[in-house]
């Protein structure tokens, strides 16, 4: 069965996602160059570094998203996300500083669940 993959990493790869444009990891062009070859199997690449809400779309059509800082929230207020894959749509259910998100992307070729339904990923 044909899977989708969500990349996690620290730095951003895509300087479109942070504010400065410079807060991305030292080989990003390289690493960004090898995922671009698999759009249909990359359904994300999420980072952090920036502390910041960022994201974009990777000419490839990978979309990239920085997430904020659990530690730029609210004293005292819980921060962190809970990271869903279902299906075809893949969901960040955010609390405190960070903000949730869905995607949902094209079915991928063959007709394969990219995913097996209820995976769930804790990402702090």
């Amino acid at each position: 069965s044909r899977e989708r993959v969500v990349v996690l990493a620290h730095a951003a790869l895509e300087a479109k996602t942070t504010v400065y444009g410079d807060a991305v990891c030292w080989d990003c062009d390289r690493v960004c160059a090898v995922l671009n070859r698999f759009p249909e199997v990359v359904a994300a690449v999420i980072t952090g570094h920036s502390h910041h809400f960022g994201e974009a779309v990777s000419d490839a059509g990978i979309y990239h998203r920085v997430l904020e800082a659990a530690m730029e929230g609210d004293v005292g207020v819980p921060t962190h996300a809970i990271l869903e894959l279902e299906g075809d749509t893949l969901r960040l259910v955010g609390r405190g500083a960070v903000r949730g998100w869905e995607r949902t992307f094209p079915p991928m070729k063959g007709g394969d669940a990219p995913v097996e339904s209820g995976q769930k990923s804790a990402i702090s």
